[in-house]
């Protein structure tokens, strides 16, 4: 850009943001100042706490290139309602009466499956990710 008059790069630099961590997960948030992290999370880290975040590695990696707006994927993750229709054999191991939306104090919303399905084991043999229960601390 030296070659374009008048300019300059200061005027153009990257939006500030602050970084925060939970568990392996690194956060960006848009705002340099504003509500601490744990605050905006409210009690997520409690509500995770048995899954022992801490601990987990990155085992594997896939990318994908959706043409789509990202509230559009995000709200159809969130919506179950259509998966008997779209996806009936998710259904066999996910049933539709075990899904449960939950939001608490905090700015997050979440999703879960419990309890899976008696042949959840044979898709966790297919590269799934194995049941909440074994991934609770031992007492």
């Amino acid at each position: 850009m030296s070659e374009i008059k008048a300019f300059d790069k200061a005027d153009y630099g990257l939006y500030p943001v602050r970084v925060a961590s939970f568990g392996p997960v690194v956060l960006g948030v848009p705002r340099p100042a504003g509500a601490p992290l744990d605050e905006l999370l409210g009690d997520l880290g409690r509500r995770l706490e048995g899954y022992r975040m801490d601990e987990w590695e990155v085992s594997r990696t896939a990318t994908y290139e959706i043409e789509a707006n990202w509230k559009l994927i995000a709200e159809n993750f969130m919506e179950y309602y259509h998966l008997p229709w779209v996806h009936p054999g998710l259904v066999k191991v996910s049933p539709i009466n075990a899904h449960y939306r939950w939001q608490g104090p905090g700015t997050y919303i979440g999703f879960c499956t419990s309890p899976i399905a008696s042949n959840a084991e044979r898709a966790a043999g297919r590269g799934c990710r194995p049941s909440r229960a074994s991934m609770r601390p031992t007492p």
